[in-house]
Formats: C-alpha cells, sequence, structure tokens
C-alpha cells in the first residue's frame, strides 16, 4: 500500500483492495497485462484527493522521495474522461469493468 500513499497521498489498508483480474491492454500490439484493483474512498478520503488535485494545479507533484518519480493527483468523472478523449480505450475498459 505504499505505492498508493506515494501515488496519491492518501493511505488504504489492503483488505481494502477489491481484484478484478488481469488482461491483456492491446492484444494485438503487446503482450504487457494490467493488473486491475478498485477501492471505494470513503468522503474524507475524496476530499483529500480533491486537495491533492487542485495542489497538483499548482505544481505540487508526488512520487517517491528522492527519487525523480513525479505523479500528480486528478479527480474528475467517468463521463468527463469519456467526452474528453483523455485516456486510451484500455483505461476506459478498466474503469467501465470496475463500475460495471
Amino acid at each position: 500500500m505504499a505505492e498508493v500513499r506515494e501515488e496519491t497521498g492518501l493511505t488504504l489498508d489492503a483488505d481494502r483492495l477489491r481484484y478484478h483480474g488481469s488482461r491483456q491492454l492491446a492484444a494485438t500490439l503487446s503482450a504487457h497485462h494490467a493488473h486491475l484493483f478498485s477501492a471505494e474512498l470513503t468522503r474524507g478520503e475524496l476530499a483529500r484527493a480533491r486537495l491533492a488535485a487542485r495542489r497538483a494545479d499548482g505544481g505540487l507533484a508526488l512520487g517517491e522521495p528522492g527519487t525523480s518519480e513525479r505523479t500528480y493527483v486528478e479527480v474528475t468523472t467517468l463521463g468527463a474522461l469519456r467526452d474528453a478523449s483523455t485516456v486510451d480505450w484500455s483505461t476506459l475498459g478498466m474503469l467501465f469493468d470496475v463500475l460495471a
């Protein structure tokens, strides 16, 4: 759960994660697989994520200290992601699988 904390600033217990399986991301192009996990956030956690997103808009990055890793939290809706074409089909498919 250190990875979640490093990249989002949220602390989640491992027993809150739901595993959705593993699938190829782009079967006609690559053999790479993604292992899909999700967690339902509490209202407090969502508020902290929104605060991190506002900080990201100001340039504040998260990531593992002492490395070049930089991550930025974004909070949006599924409809906005679908309409804006800001994520690829693999990512949309994973989101729809979690929400189905």
